[in-house]
């Protein structure tokens, strides 16, 4: 393994620039963080339409049949 005393003095440079690009890209957590902002609410509607689609059918069902009942 080599020293870096032993390195050239661009590979100085060069690995300083690559662990400054790697630390925002750390520190910016890869995007996924972002990507969670967007998906989690996204999610939340959807789970909460689903519910309520599922409600109304149920509410509808329900009107169907008792609609039908009384008319016998």
């Amino acid at each position: 393994m080599r020293r870096l005393s032993q390195l050239p003095s661009s590979f100085g440079q060069h690995s300083s620039n690559v662990m400054f690009v790697f630390g925002m890209v750390f520190a910016h957590q890869g995007g996924w963080d972002e990507i969670l902002l967007v998906v989690g609410p996204l999610l939340i509607l959807w789970g909460l339409l689903l519910l309520a689609n599922r409600r109304a059918k149920r509410l509808a069902d329900e009107t169907d049949s008792a609609t039908h009942s009384c008319k016998r």
